[in-house]
């Protein structure tokens, strides 16, 4: 039966999934799609490079998101310029286009000119010329933290769990059918957080849904519409995260790894026997 992987976004907490795939034989997968830093995850195993996926995040996410701290309080521009993004991608998946990839891959973004989802696939001629670390850059380009990328941004803003996306993709672009698809879902962790909404102002709703976005609330409907559909079997993987990690920050991303020591055992586990 065809397997699909499907991969979160979810900015630093991907090292969650960086450690169940750097150890599983992710070879059963037939095809992936990955949003925001999923779509670097899954070009990783989709090209089989020879990388070490948890050090790719301890080695780049400080620099990746290093910048001053004044720009925090600057909500009218990104937080970080992309430069140091940009250049691991480039060092990771230089010199290969999306169509050289060894795996059917699908990666998401939004184009900012129609404000309609944008799936990259690697199956079509004209998406198959780009160039793989291109792709993943519009896939990443998180508002408010990153500059968007040759017109698109963050394909999390409409699917930060791309499960849906996928089995669309799977279906009308290589023939699957429904009932024997199989996913297997990776998330980067969901967090429930407590405020006084009585007392919001229109500024704090806008925050909070700019956040419920960036944080992958709508994760929560794909999930419920993946398990919805007559597919074979859909497994999800997702751990819990605890208030007040931030997404750009290194040291609560090594916070969540030692919290998270358990979940990804279980994970590893899990992926090895679908």
């Amino acid at each position: 039966m065809p397997k699909l992987l499907s991969l979160d976004g979810g900015s630093v907490y991907g090292i969650y999934g960086a450690h169940i795939l750097d150890n599983v034989d992710t070879s059963k997968f037939d095809a992936i799609i990955g949003t925001s830093i999923g779509s670097a995850l899954g070009a990783a195993v989709a090209t089989d490079v020879d990388i070490n996926l948890v050090n790719f995040f301890h080695n780049n996410m400080k620099h990746i998101f290093a910048g001053r701290w004044y720009k925090k309080f600057k909500p009218l521009t990104p937080r970080y310029n992309g430069n140091a993004l940009e250049e691991c991608l480039k060092k990771t998946f230089d010199g290969i286009a999306l169509g050289d990839v060894k795996t059917p891959l699908f990666i998401t973004a939004v184009n900012m000119h129609d404000e309609r989802l944008k799936v990259f696939y690697s199956g079509d001629p004209s998406d198959g010329s780009r160039k793989l670390w291109e792709c993943v850059r519009c896939s990443t380009a998180a508002p408010t933290y990153l500059p968007p990328y040759d017109g698109y941004t963050d394909g999390g803003i409409y699917c930060n769990q791309p499960s849906v996306v996928g089995i669309a993709g799977v279906c009308s672009k290589m023939g699957w059918k429904l009932e024997d698809i199989e996913v297997c879902s990776i998330g980067t962790g969901s967090s429930i957080s407590e405020s006084n909404i009585k007392e919001w102002s229109h500024l704090s709703w806008g925050l909070w849904i700019l956040g419920a976005v960036l944080n992958g609330s709508s994760s929560t409907m794909n999930d419920y519409i993946t398990r919805a559909l007559p597919i074979k079997r859909f497994t999800r993987l997702q751990p819990l995260r605890e208030k007040g990690w931030a997404l750009d920050s290194a040291s609560d991303m090594l916070k969540a790894e030692a919290a998270w020591e358990d979940d990804i055992q279980r994970g590893i586990q899990i992926v090895k026997d679908f």
